[in-house]
């Protein structure tokens, strides 16, 4: 098929229409560049982030000469013909952050309705009001509450979920940690290094882990082997009826 010059025209009211549409993007796939079409799907449609990076960049369309136009989009009509000249490992360096951003505008929102989450006594709706929490982890952080484990900050709830702590930083303003029969602080200090996984590890390393002694790590060797792998801390927390504080020190420890 033979290439066909782009207009400006277009593509800005293809970019302005994400002002009134549901998505955006629809002008990066009009200027052959599907990736970042993509990737302005991606950001999803309850941020106004991809609204108006669409809208200024129509904007910008417009402002352009027609020669620099040409140059910047039509310039050469091989290049162009390709479907993307973007390098993928850039792009997704790109969309992190920006997704990142996504959750940090939907805590903001969710602070403006008045929305805060009591971590040590929240249900899976809770959990699930929230953005960037899955139904998985809501329901892993139900059942350890539920059991007796207590978190006590940001750091607590990610080690539960075997999450690194900046990844649930944005939803500090909204999390509200309150701490029910408290029964004192338990002496681990958290964003510790060095997390073992108790479906691989021997023995010998078990018994290494603060708070699991020679029995206890015979009975998650044994339990393994015979029940499978577990899943998650909740798993191992039930499968083996552990104590709600002797599982919240293990969660600083364990990488499943």
């Amino acid at each position: 098929m033979p290439y066909q010059p782009k207009n400006a025209k277009i593509a800005a009211i293809l970019a302005f229409s994400s002002l009134l549409l549901p998505i955006s993007g629809l002008h990066k796939f009009y200027l052959r560049q599907p990736l970042w079409g993509v990737f302005y799907l991606s950001l999803g449609w309850w941020t106004p982030i991809p609204g108006i990076a669409s809208a200024l960049e129509g904007l910008w369309y417009l402002l352009q000469q027609e020669d620099e136009f040409h140059k910047n989009f039509n310039g050469d009509a091989e290049a162009n013909s390709e479907p993307d000249r973007l390098n993928l490992s850039l792009l997704k360096n790109a969309i992190e952050p920006l997704q990142r951003w996504q959750t940090i505008v939907g805590v903001k929102l969710a602070g403006v309705l008045g929305t805060q989450v009591d971590v040590n006594r929240a249900t899976i709706t809770d959990w699930q009001r929230l953005p960037g929490i899955t139904v998985e982890q809501s329901q892993i952080l139900v059942n350890l509450c539920q059991a007796g484990v207590q978190f006590y900050c940001v750091e607590d709830v990610a080690a539960a979920l075997s999450l690194p702590p900046q990844h649930l930083q944005p939803l500090q303003p909204v999390l509200k940690f309150c701490y029910y029969n408290e029964t004192g602080t338990s002496g681990v200090e958290p964003n510790l290094t060095g997390k073992i996984d108790p479906n691989r590890a021997p023995l010998e390393l078990l018994r290494r882990v603060p708070g699991i002694d020679a029995e206890l790590a015979q009975a998650i060797v044994t339990d393994r082997l015979t029940a499978g792998a577990y899943q998650n801390l909740a798993d191992l927390q039930q499968r083996l009826s552990l104590p709600g504080e002797l599982t919240s020190d293990l969660m600083h420890y364990l990488q499943f």
